[in-house]
This record gives structure tokens, C-alpha cells and sequence, in this order.
């Protein structure tokens, strides 16, 4: 790890979640408010994590699943006008790209706006989070166990 970094953890039952953060990047937790789900029940978030930055040495999340389930996302680019992705890979091979479009993720029912949450199913291990192609903003990630 370089200097100007950080490394947190995050642990709740049986997922957690490495952060490496480049303390000269802009990755920061801020008040903000999106919903995510579908027209007919969503989620209120009023925090993010911005990323700041594309992932690599200095940027990266790494999330580690204790058995098999599911993890549902909610994450958004990092810029109204780009396209921007979010991959989730073990061992080299991608579970699930999530493609951050602002003009597709977005919805509206109502007066409510909301977004798409991205959804994969995961066996116990490690998965990398990357951003490669520019920052974005995670709202959650949630993990569901298999039954």
C-alpha cells in the first residue's frame, strides 16, 4: 500500500467489505439522498461512498462472502453525463457488470424517482470491486443468504 492510503473494514454477519482509500482522491461519505427498487416499493438511501477515483492500487474495494447468497447493489455513476461500470469479479472472471446510465437506470413512478438495483448470485469467497472506466457512488451493498 502507497503512502496517503488508508485500509478499513466492515464486517456484518457473514459478509465484509475491505475499502482501500487514496487519502489525495476525492473518496468521501456524503449526504445523499436516491431510492432504489421498483415502481412498486423502493429504498430510501440519504448517504453514499464516493469512490473519486477509477479503481486500482490506491482505490479499491474488496468485498469477502462467508457462504453462498446473494448481493444486491445499489450503486450510481459518478456523473450524470457518463456511462460508467462497476464489476464484481472472483478469481479473474466477472459475476456481474453493473452499467451505470443515468439515462436507463433511472425511473419514474409517480412523484418518485428510483433506481435499479444490480443483483448477483455469489458463493463464498473474495470479489473485487472495480471501477475502472471513471468514479462512481455505492448507496449499499447488501448480502442475502441462501436458504
Amino acid at each position: 500500500m502507497s503512502a496517503g492510503t488508508l485500509a478499513t473494514e466492515y464486517e456484518a454477519g457473514s459478509i465484509k467489505l475491505n475499502v482501500v482509500v487514496d487519502t489525495d482522491k476525492k473518496m468521501a461519505v456524503d449526504a445523499n439522498t436516491a431510492s432504489f427498487g421498483t415502481a412498486d416499493a423502493q429504498t430510501k438511501y440519504t448517504t453514499r461512498f464516493k469512490t473519486g477515483a477509477t479503481s486500482g492500487d490506491k482505490s479499491a474495494l474488496k468485498l469477502t462472502v462467508g457462504a453462498k447468497g446473494t448481493i444486491k447493489i445499489a450503486v450510481r455513476t459518478g456523473s450524470n453525463s457518463s456511462v460508467r461500470n462497476l464489476k464484481v469479479v472472483k478469481s479473474g472472471v466477472e459475476v456481474l457488470t453493473c452499467t451505470l446510465d443515468e439515462n436507463t437506470q433511472k425511473h419514474t413512478a409517480g412523484d418518485v424517482t428510483y433506481y435499479d438495483y444490480f443483483t448477483a448470485d455469489v458463493e463464498a469467497g473474495e470479489y473485487d470491486l472495480t471501477y475502472g472506466d471513471g468514479a462512481v457512488n455505492i448507496y449499499a451493498i447488501e448480502y442475502l443468504a441462501a436458504k
